[in-house]
């Protein structure tokens, strides 16, 4: 970075800085962090979001070609059910003649006229329309829902799931549906639609590639929704059909969901100090208090981080100066830490290599799932001293910052100053050099560069709408 030049928080991949490493309340450490991209640590008690995901089907249920639910016993039992209404389960039509199933074990004929299986390389429109319903997700509450889904060539080195069919509830506030194929894959959310069939996006959409969705990002492809207004989830039937390139094994479909019910409108914080970055607890308290005044007032008093939030340790030294990309930070991002999914990770490092403030793991993250490549977000104290010693303003505008892009948020202008986020209300600098004190928003939290000094405590309407409606709100 040239000297004199404003520190970038961050480009489309959500750049700022990761959250820093903090020794928890019992001053204990995850162990062996040191370990490859599929290696995470835990403390002992740590547990994974994941882990709280169930299989969705009864016992003596399992899941058809469209994730459906029905009889175990009709599997294999003489009798081909291909999805028609002789093979009615409740409301669902159960379909097992597809491959993965073995074409009911043998009682469907593969290829034959009562195949009736999805390819899925290329599913029919009616196979992507969305008209039957699958299982409920948040129907009792919360819930965040990891599937494995089997992924297929179809060439190029693309590989496609079948789409993968689930319902919302009535009245449902917030969800977000993500896709990953392993670390370093190319995920995308080929299609998908909710309500009646509704297209939320596909990966040809013209609003998803200007990012307004985040339909593509390294490890995981996520869509959170509401993003815009208008946006908001649907009840009923939700439809995703993923593909990947460079998958590491089978894929995995991502689903969080937010219902209706009160809620405290807190957003919890797992904040884990790595050993080496320089900082200690005592140090990054007055941080946190000044990043949860920025957030609450920011959002109009409809969202608080105060004292939510966890500390913890990363013994590994190893991850205190770390780049912003590859495996070291993948693998630091993998780290469990805590036993609720709905927290943010927030590792706080010494420095990035590449001289950033932060960095977010997707624009959005994973919400509600902690464990992948991309789970958390990561700030750098080094950039952040004054002196020798943290500016706790400025430490928290890039964590406030970072919290906004792993949500949902993007830039409000980058630092072309010919790209802007998809939300109406905010400012656009058409500046080629686009700065704080030179741009209409450049004292919004979520404008693409900072330094000390500078006030960046704005949060337009339709910003804190993304916070507060977000899935992972408490």
């Amino acid at each position: 970075m040239t000297t004199g030049c404003p520190t970038p928080r961050g480009g489309r991949g959500g750049n700022r800085s990761d959250d820093d490493d903090a020794s928890n309340d019992d001053d204990t450490s995850n162990d062996d962090d040191t370990s490859d991209d599929d290696d995470t640590s835990d403390d002992d008690d740590d547990t994974s979001a994941d882990d709280d995901d169930s299989t969705p089907c009864a016992g003596d249920e399992l899941p058809d070609c469209n994730g459906n639910c029905g009889p175990a016993k009709w599997l294999g039992d003489d009798f081909c059910d291909e999805g028609g209404p002789d093979s009615l389960y409740g409301d669902i039509n159960v379909d097992f003649a597809c491959a993965e199933l073995s074409f009911d074990e043998g009682d469907c004929e593969a290829g034959g006229d009562d195949d009736d299986s999805v390819d899925p390389c290329a599913p029919t429109s009616a196979q992507l329309a969305c008209g039957i319903p699958g299982p409920v997700v948040g129907g009792s509450g919360w819930e965040a829902l990891a599937l494995t889904v089997p992924l297929t060539p179809c060439g190029q080195g693309i590989e496609a799931a079948a789409p993968v069919v689930r319902s919302l509830p009535s009245g449902v506030v917030s969800a977000y549906v993500g896709f990953t194929g392993g670390t370093g894959s190319q995920p995308a959310l080929n299609h998908l639609a909710h309500g009646g069939g509704s297209l939320v996006t596909t990966s040809s959409n013209a609003f998803a590639n200007s990012g307004g969705w985040g339909v593509s990002d390294s490890h995981t492809a996520g869509v959170v929704m509401p993003m815009t207004p208008g946006t908001g989830p649907q009840s009923g039937c939700l439809l995703a059909w993923p593909e990947v390139g460079n998958a590491a094994g089978a894929g995995e479909l991502l689903l969080t969901v937010r219902p209706a019910g009160s809620t405290n409108d807190i957003i919890q914080l797992n904040v884990a100090i790595v050993s080496g970055s320089g900082v200690s607890v005592s140090q990054l308290e007055p941080a946190l208090y000044e990043a949860a005044d920025l957030l609450y007032y920011g959002t109009g008093q409809g969202v608080d981080l105060y004292e939510a939030w966890s500390f913890f340790t990363v013994s590994d030294s190893s991850f205190a100066f770390i780049g912003s990309g590859g495996a070291p930070i993948n693998s630091l991002r993998q780290t469990m830490l805590g036993s609720e999914a709905r927290a943010i990770n927030v590792f706080v490092i010494g420095a990035f290599d590449d001289s950033i403030l932060g960095t977010a793991g997707g624009i959005p993250g994973p919400l509600g799932h902690q464990g992948h490549a991309s789970s958390g977000v990561v700030v750098a104290v080094d950039p952040h001293l004054v002196n020798a010693q943290l500016d706790a303003t400025y430490f928290a505008q890039t964590l406030v910052h970072e919290i906004g892009h792993y949500v949902g948020l993007y830039h409000t202008t980058e630092g072309s100053g010919s790209t802007w986020d998809p939300l109406s209300d905010t400012a656009q600098c058409t500046s080629s050099n686009p700065t704080p004190s030179g741009c209409p928003d450049g004292a919004n939290i979520m404008f693409w560069t900072g330094s000390p000094g500078d006030t960046q405590d704005v949060l337009s309407t339709e910003q804190s709408n993304v916070f507060i409606s977000s899935p992972i709100v408490q």
